[in-house]
Parts: structure tokens; sequence; C-alpha cells
């Protein structure tokens, strides 16, 4: 039997991070719990003065008491440490993505080179790749080279039964016509005379 474990996330938390709350408390245990850091658990993760209230956007399904609570973030803890992390990184990609689009307005032709640059490379990386193929007939010579005795008389074997398969199938088609072409003369002739 196979017993399924669901973790809890702390979806929302100030940041709506969606860490672990369980790693978040074991974060919080190594640290040396509250004896050394002089902080609660919910401190520690949520910052001083953090409590849920009635308002706010920061949403919380209370795993506890099942209901959906509001928090007020407080000041430290892991969860802002991180929320400013992630703050400052969406900041720069932004900078960086409004420079991009400031340079490519002034510069309309550099981005063109790059895309063609671009596209030469990858035709070029493609011809390197096929010149160094071995393509079909080289392919079954390996094949070959690499057969013992045996696989290769069931390899002439099957080929041979598939050859002469092949060629009484058009014979017995052959002489099925002709059957039918007779056939076809006599009831002519029965009609005409």
């Amino acid at each position: 039997m196979i017993i399924l474990r669901q973790r809890a996330f702390a979806v929302g938390f100030a940041d709506g991070s969606g860490q672990s709350t369980g790693d978040l408390f074991n974060k919080w245990k190594a640290a040396g719990g509250k004896e050394k850091t002089g902080l609660t658990a919910a401190e520690f993760i949520h910052g001083k003065s953090w409590k849920p209230t009635a308002g706010g956007d920061n949403a919380v399904y209370d795993v506890k008491t099942r209901q959906v609570v509001n928090t007020n973030p407080g000041s430290g803890g892991i969860i802002n440490k991180t929320n400013d992390k992630i703050n400052q990184a969406t900041t720069q990609r932004a900078t960086q993505r409004k420079a991009n689009q400031e340079f490519a307005k002034a510069n309309p032709n550099a981005f063109k080179n790059v895309a063609t640059k671009a596209r030469t490379q990858g035709y070029n990386a493609g011809v390197q790749a096929g010149k160094s193929q071995v393509g079909i007939k080289q392919g079954a010579i390996n094949t070959w080279k690499g057969m013992n005795n045996t696989q290769k008389g069931l390899a002439i074997g099957g080929a041979a039964a598939a050859t002469i398969g092949t060629g009484m199938l058009i014979a017995r088609n052959r002489r099925k016509r002709k059957e039918a072409e007779r056939e076809l003369e006599l009831e002519r002739a029965r009609n005409r005379g």
C-alpha cells in the first residue's frame, strides 16, 4: 500500500513565495529555536510583530484552522528577506528589458543583424552536422559489417523469401488476370453467336 504525504506550503505568507512551511520551521530549528534566536517560529518566519489581521492583500490559507486569513507582514523574517530578493531580481529584469527595448528603438538594424547572424550560425551548424552523418548506403554497409555469419544468413534468407514471395504474388496476379481475360473473350463469343 502506498501512503501519499501532502506538504503544506506557505502560499501567500508575505510574498506568496510558496515555500514549504515545514522547511521554514526546520530553518528556525536549525538556527537554534527560541533559545538562540529569541523569536518564536512565526516571528522568525514572518518577522517581528506579525499577526493575522482582518485586512490586507496577503491572503493565507491556515492549515491548522482550515480557514483563509490575511497577514500583516512584520519586519524582518525569512519570507520578507526572500521577498526582498525576489523584488530586486524583478526590478533588475524590468530595467534590463526596458534598456533592451530602448536600444531596439534607437538601433532597429542591430537586432536584425543579430538575428541574421544567429540564423546563419544555425544553418552552418546544421550543414556541419549533416556532413558528419553516415547516410543510408554507408549505414547499410556498416550494419552488414557488424553482423556475424548467422545474422547475415538470416538477412539473406529473409530478403530472398521476400523476393520470392513478391515474385509469386506477381505471377499469381498475372495468371488471374489472364484467366479473367479468357473468360471475358469466351463470354463475348457466346454473346455474338
